[in-house]
């Protein structure tokens, strides 16, 4: 039985060496902005808002291909030679929004678990906000976020299609989660490890 989670775009498992490949890992990443679809119109500038760090990330790569491969790479040059700063910006906010998306995910499968007759979804996304990208939003952002978060479907529904339409595959698709979830988890901590390790951590606000 096929969910969203079995059908999309897995991250690739982490080397021991923490070198993240940036094809794998992108394409893993615009997989994960596809969840925004099934939240429905409202969610498309925050959809919107990822895809434009992977452009980023995109960008600097197409540069030099070979010398690019793998984000370690990219963030590295950035540190030496202080030519741009694109790349650890669109890195670190990337992180910041998978991070936000692991949380939702985390959220989402503790609610079904825990409290099986919920309906609302709207207070699991106000959860993984305020974890993950509200300390790094100023007050308009906030604002917007808070505007949008009211458009979202209510867990049933957002249930019913993350199993492809089909009903009574709440366990299939918590399964398929925490399945996905394994190596979104181990991508993200590594991330953030490489942009703190090399100093190119920012907690700036937008």
């Amino acid at each position: 039985m096929a969910t969203f989670f079995s059908k999309v775009k897995q991250f690739p498992d982490v080397p021991e060496d923490e070198a993240i490949t940036l094809d794998p890992y992108l394409e893993a990443a615009e997989g994960a902005t596809t969840i925004f679809d099934l939240l429905g119109v409202a969610f498309t500038p925050v959809k919107s808002d990822i895809t434009g760090n992977i452009s980023k990330l995109r960008k600097r790569q197409a540069e030099d291909k070979e010398k690019f491969p793998t984000l370690n790479a990219i963030l590295q040059d950035e540190k030496d030679n202080k030519t741009s700063k694109e790349g650890q910006i669109g890195a670190l906010w990337l992180n910041r929004a998978l991070f936000f998306i692991q949380q939702l995910l985390v959220h989402l499968i503790d609610s079904l678990r825990k409290e099986p007759d919920e309906t609302k979804f709207r207070p699991i996304i106000l959860k993984a906000y305020e974890e993950t990208l509200k300390p790094f939003h100023g007050m308009i952002v906030k604002a917007v976020f808070s505007t949008v978060s009211r458009a979202a479907p209510y867990r049933p529904d957002l249930m019913k299609l993350l199993a492809l339409n089909e009903e009574g595959k709440d366990e299939q698709v918590i399964a398929d989660m925490e399945s996905y979830l394994i190596n979104l988890k181990k991508n993200n901590d590594v991330v953030i490890k490489i942009i703190k390790d090399l100093g190119l951590y920012a907690d700036g606000k937008v």
